[in-house]
Parts: structure tokens; C-alpha cells; sequence
């Protein structure tokens, strides 16, 4: 059954969100992700461009929390392979970036393709108020 699609009179299919974390600090992929999951929305974490683009292009994501800085990669390159299509069907995933520092000249090229941005460090609530404007269940929220 489609998720939200009712079922002879039953309540609807919950809808889970997903987001793929991409951080190369396992203290702050971890923060996120217990944040996220503290409140049903599923994980998963990873913290390399290569290993973002095959997850990516295995499965469906409803957004990406991305730090820009990946050790000696950038984040960047994720963006272009999404709106590219060359990371899976869905150019139009949302991109929140994560980053301890404002890259500005970055952030002026890829501003049309990321929806919001979190300085590091963040506070759990501001996390979870960005994320939540980009996934499906904000939009069921708003609605009820």
C-alpha cells in the first residue's frame, strides 16, 4: 500500500521520511541522526562523496543533510550529481547543508540547488525545525 493511502476506512499508512546524512565527523553525524530518529524519521549516515552518490543512486532519500567539507572532498560535488542526474532518479531532492564555516563563494553557486543551511555547531531544535520544512511529514503537520 501506497504510504497515506487508506485502506477499507483504516487510518493512513504513516509516512516515514528518510534523510541521508552526509558527515565526516562521526560526533556530529551522530548527533544528527539520533536528533532525526528521536523523532521517526529514518537515517542514514555516511561520510564520503562516492559512498553518497551509491546510496543515492540505490535508494530514495526525501532529503540530504550534507556537510560541505568531507575531509579532502566537498559536499559539492553531491549537489551537482543530484541536479545532474547522475545520483539516482530524484533531481529534485531537497539539500539542507551543514557546515562550520560560510563558504560563500560555494554557497553563491550552488544557492539555487540547497534549501536552507545549519552552522555548526547546532543545536538540536534548529536541526529539526530546518529539516522538518523540506520532509513530507512537515507537510501532513501543516495540513492537520
Amino acid at each position: 500500500m501506497i504510504p497515506g493511502e487508506r485502506d477499507s476506512g483504516e487510518k493512513p499508512v504513516p509516512i516515514v521520511p528518510r534523510v541521508l546524512i552526509v558527515e565526516d565527523e562521526p560526533a556530529v553525524a551522530d548527533c544528527a541522526r539520533v536528533a532525526l530518529e528521536q523523532h521517526g524519521i529514518q537515517t542514514t549516515t555516511c561520510e564520503r562523496v562516492a559512498e553518497a552518490i551509491a546510496l543515492l543512486r540505490a535508494e530514495d532519500f526525501d532529503c540530504i543533510l550534507l556537510d560541505l567539507k568531507l575531509g579532502r572532498e566537498h559536499g559539492e560535488e553531491i549537489i551537482r550529481a543530484v541536479r545532474g542526474g547522475t545520483a539516482g532518479k530524484r533531481r529534485d531532492t531537497p539539500v539542507v547543508i551543514m557546515t562550520g564555516l560560510l563558504e560563500t563563494r560555494v554557497l553563491q553557486r550552488v544557492r539555487v540547488d540547497i534549501r536552507s543551511v545549519v552552522l555548526k555547531p547546532f543545536k538540536r531544535a534548529t536541526l529539526l525545525e530546518v529539516l522538518l520544512r523540506h520532509l513530507p511529514v512537515a507537510a501532513e503537520e501543516k495540513a492537520a
